[in-house]
């Protein structure tokens, strides 16, 4: 009898997974109120599991959450694809925001948004519970009407281990273990100011102007970097448009190519190609100081578009 109930269980969950399945692709979300907002999730009691670390996270309650921005870097402006079974195998992709803040009790969270059912919500650097392997690691909880999915997992490298608990509307929770992969970037640059640093001093940024929602920040895709037989570095990337902003964006479908030669001389071209439909404003700086010291714009009709500076 215990096994039937459980098969039942099993079924019913695989029949819900299946069922988001059917969910439309992602579309626009109105981030920035999700932002104002905070912490605008009821967030599940772990119970305590000790072990403070009293120079980044703090107590609340019998939970711990980091207020320490480091901890959320590995996920700034990533994708993951996390893999679970419940009878079939499922993947979700998961994209990460690139602006980390602070909410009212001075907890570091980002948006994050599940491009297949379109939801989105907030995750923190917290303690894990004991069903999700204990330490520290990462909590997010994505959550409609009839079903709410808790991911709790923690990264090394470019990989991800941990639990997906899921609960139905009729409240009976079950676990399920989960993987999972960084998709994109390859590379990962610090974001600052709506642009990005593709080395300590260099600041690039792109602004895309959409149909949908007007000026947009792209996000930078960084690809590679090498170095040429006699000692210029060259980097090359793209940016896009994100998917939180617009349907259509995509870390797979570049609106503007980059590439960034530091020759040996001392000379910096910083060279963006125009490969999208909208207008894109280009900015750069070198040394950042705050602001940007060129600003151009990009078209159809100019594809390209330089920037020079001299180390």
């Amino acid at each position: 009898m215990k096994k039937r109930t459980i098969l039942i269980i099993t079924i019913c969950f695989a029949v819900v997974f299946i069922g988001s399945g059917l969910a439309s692709e992602v579309g626009d979300f109105e981030i920035e109120e999700l932002l104002k907002k905070g912490r605008t999730l009821s967030f599940k009691k772990f119970s305590e599991t000790g072990g403070k670390d009293s120079g980044k996270r703090k107590a609340r309650s019998d939970t711990w959450f980091s207020s320490d921005p480091e901890d959320l870097k590995p996920l700034v402006g990533t994708t993951w694809e996390f893999t679970f079974t419940v009878i079939d195998t499922f993947k979700r992709k998961i994209t990460f925001g690139t602006d980390i803040e602070k909410d009212d009790e001075d907890d570091v969270y980002l948006v994050c948004l599940n491009q297949h059912s379109g939801e989105v919500t907030l995750v923190y650097y917290t303690e894990l519970p004991t069903q999700a392997g204990g330490g520290y690691g990462f909590y997010a909880i994505f959550a409609n009407d009839e079903f709410t999915q808790i991911y709790t997992f923690k990264i090394k490298g470019n990989e991800a281990t941990g639990t997906l608990t899921a609960i139905p509307s009729s409240g009976m929770a079950e676990d399920f273990p989960i993987t999972g992969i960084k998709t994109a970037p390859e590379i990962y640059c610090d974001s600052k100011d709506g642009g990005w640093l593709v080395t300590s001093d260099l600041w690039i940024r792109a602004v895309i102007e959409t149909a949908e929602k007007g000026p947009v920040n792209a996000v930078f895709y960084k690809s590679s970097e090498n170095t040429t037989g006699r000692g210029d570095t060259v980097i090359s990337g793209h940016f896009y448009a994100s998917p939180y902003d617009v349907s259509w964006g995509d870390s797979g479908n570049p609106d503007l190519y980059v590439k960034i030669w530091f020759d040996i001389s001392g000379r910096i071209d910083v060279n963006f190609f125009h490969v999208s439909v909208p207008d894109i404003e280009v900015y750069s700086a070198y040394p950042y100081d705050g602001s940007y010291d060129n600003r151009d714009k990009a078209t159809m009709d100019n594809r390209y578009v330089r920037h020079e500076f001299q180390r």
